[in-house]
């Protein structure tokens, strides 16, 4: 599968693994050995085509950025980062670390609204909390990237701001992400449209990449879309227009883009929060939409 994406022109591969129910009690939290020898087997995999590849911190209960829960939250993530900075230390720059997914306050009212300012304000400092351990713990970890998201990867303008204005620009090895499918109703409302309307959803993308540089590039920091993907509504040629436009703006400005594969190629189940964003057929390791891939290439 591995050498399926990489063959098909990718350069990078993030893995996103979720460790809770692999760790032992506090304070240490350690990983469970099998877990984090298998993470360690599929980095191989990717590493091995020649391509980046970026492990992370994903899809967590256990990450509440609020002041009540900081010194928790913030410990538990600085022992999971100890751990997986001593197993890849001597690895190259082509392992990458994300330190967090979308830390977020979770079903409230501020979960995906850009974050309240306490809420930006303990996420920066976690962010802050991962660098410092990873830089650190010795080997190669010193020159590795980094990667750091916005409260909830979050692409609303209070949430970019508040990355921007404390990033740690004395390092320049650390990356800011954020996640955007964008417009929501087209991309990813499973309940939304599925027709492309070029004068507003052209509208909606520019505005995304229009913030992007002025909040991340202008101020020479590094950023990446670290999720994308538009869903399978049965509207192929618009999936298809959505693609090479968003990506096409993203390749303007060089911000790498990643799409959220979640391996569901077909809603089977007839429900009406199935989330289609499948490119791969991960049994078979053919890409079923070829001409999508093609679109994210600039092909």
């Amino acid at each position: 599968m591995i050498k399926a994406v990489a063959k098909a022109g990718f350069d990078s591969v993030r893995v996103p693994v979720t460790w809770q129910q692999h760790l032992g009690e506090a304070p240490d939290y350690l990983i469970n050995d099998d877990w984090l020898n298998r993470v360690e087997e599929v980095v191989g995999y990717v590493l091995t085509t020649g391509m980046y590849c970026i492990i992370n911190i994903h899809h967590e209960d256990w990450i509440i950025p609020n002041i009540e829960n900081e010194q928790g939250s913030t410990g538990q993530l600085v022992a999971v980062w100890t751990q997986l900075s001593e197993r890849f230390k001597n690895y190259n720059e082509k392992l990458i670390f994300q330190g967090m997914n979308e830390p977020r306050l979770r079903n409230t009212d501020d979960e995906w609204n850009g974050g309240t300012p306490e809420g930006q304000e303990v996420v920066n400092r976690l962010n802050l909390a991962f660098i410092d351990t990873v830089r650190s713990s010795g080997g190669r970890n010193k020159l590795r990237h980094l990667i750091i998201p916005s409260y909830a990867a979050s692409a609303e303008e209070t949430a970019m701001i508040a990355l921007s204005d404390v990033f740690p620009n004395s390092d320049d090895k650390v990356i800011a992400s954020i996640t955007s499918y964008t417009p929501y109703n087209f991309a990813l409302n499973v309940r939304g449209i599925d027709r492309w309307i070029p004068t507003a959803h052209e509208h909606d993308i520019n505005l995304l990449f229009d913030s992007l540089k002025e909040h991340f590039l202008d101020k020479n920091i590094p950023v990446i879309i670290g999720e994308t993907g538009v869903l399978d509504k049965n509207n192929h040629e618009a999936r298809l227009i959505w693609t090479r436009y968003y990506f096409g703006k993203a390749r303007e400005l060089g911000i790498p883009v990643f799409w959220w594969d979640n391996g569901v190629l077909e809603n089977t189940a007839g429900r009406s929060d199935v989330e289609v964003l499948g490119l791969l057929d991960r049994y078979e390791a053919k890409f079923v939409y070829p001409d999508i891939v093609d679109a994210i290439m600039g092909r």
